[in-house]
């Protein structure tokens, strides 16, 4: 399920995941865990539909 009305804190708790994996000196963790989120929330046959409005 894909939601579009995410809150600010939750938008930060996804960059702060990301950025505290940086901050240790592991980017592959990092992008592992941004992959993670993508495979679980934005991955559906009618995304692209959704994103290209003229």
């Amino acid at each position: 399920m894909r939601r579009t009305d995410m809150s600010v804190e939750e938008k930060e708790d996804m960059a702060g995941g990301y950025m505290s994996y940086l901050r240790k000196g592991d980017p592959r963790s990092a992008t592992m865990w941004l992959n993670s989120i993508f495979d679980k929330g934005l991955r559906k046959p009618n995304v692209e539909k959704e994103h290209c409005v003229p």
